[in-house]
């Protein structure tokens, strides 16, 4: 409620004072309905009403007392607390707000909250007794599929400063598996060789996409790569076919790709005719 009334600012109010203030700093007095400093005022108290309101959503949001539906999936994701199928705002509110109470799971969660506000991280993975009782790796998932090295270092830092005592927290990255996939598209009759290019360009991009985007462990669905190839232009493309798909050096039968838990996929060398 505070921070509802703190950002409660509606249009009336923002017009009053943004025209007290033009009188104070100006020679301008005319606010009667038919001023054109009142009009021009009117205008901008429009915009600025709907930016309070977009600001006041936006912030109070970020607080778990008021977030609801998937801003507050957002919040719980980052504290490891995933809404379970069904589940109400109010119960999943209650079980976040307990996260913490568990000496483990707080500290996995300063871990994990540590490591994502290192900029360019996405995800990470968290994987324990990997060397012994007491140690754990984290798996770095970031934007740059390749995993920076001045990423993993900012990470590691992250890490050495919250860790508890007698713990032994590692970065690691990844094992990147390259893919590569060969496609023929068959557009419709009439399509000029500019719309094909366009196309075979957007296509390019849309798989490698597709394919750097899966997270650490992932699959590659043949099905749902199709559908987005399919929809990109469905005035001119007819059909596509897959012609081979490599996994690393090695050409694989074209159906869905599995990868290990510790693997991510990264698009090379995505061939579009």
């Amino acid at each position: 409620m505070l921070l509802r009334e703190t950002f409660n600012r509606d249009r009336d109010v923002i017009f009053e004072e943004a025209a007290e203030k033009l009188m104070a700093k100006t020679q301008i007095d005319n606010m009667d309905q038919g001023g054109i400093a009142r009009s021009i005022l009117e205008i901008y108290a429009d915009e600025f009403d709907m930016a309070y309101e977009r600001l006041s959503a936006a912030h109070v949001q970020a607080f778990v007392s008021e977030a609801s539906g998937p801003w507050l999936d957002e919040i719980g994701k980052l504290l490891d607390c995933q809404r379970e199928p069904g589940e109400e705002d109010d119960n999943y509110r209650y079980r976040i707000t307990k996260q913490n109470q568990s000496l483990a799971k707080a500290n996995r969660t300063a871990i994990r909250l540590a490591c994502l506000s290192v900029d360019g991280v996405n995800d990470i993975e968290i994987r324990n007794y990997v060397r012994g009782i007491g140690t754990f790796d984290v798996y770095v998932i970031t934007e740059d599929v390749t995993t920076p090295d001045s990423v993993l270092k900012e990470v590691q830092e992250e890490i050495d400063e919250i860790q508890a005592f007698g713990n032994d927290g590692k970065i690691a990255r990844p094992v990147t598996v390259p893919v590569q996939i060969n496609v023929n598209l068959v557009f419709r009759e009439g399509t000029d060789n500019d719309t094909r290019q366009s196309i075979i360009n957007e296509t390019t991009n849309t798989i490698i996409d597709y394919i750097n985007e899966q997270r650490m462990g992932g699959e590659i669905i043949i099905h749902s790569l199709i559908e987005q190839v399919m929809g990109i232009d469905t005035d001119h493309i007819h059909n596509m076919f897959i012609d081979s798909i490599f996994v690393g050096d090695e050409q694989v039968f074209i159906r869905d790709l599995e990868f290990n838990w510790d693997e991510r996929a990264i698009a090379q060398d995505i061939t579009v005719n």
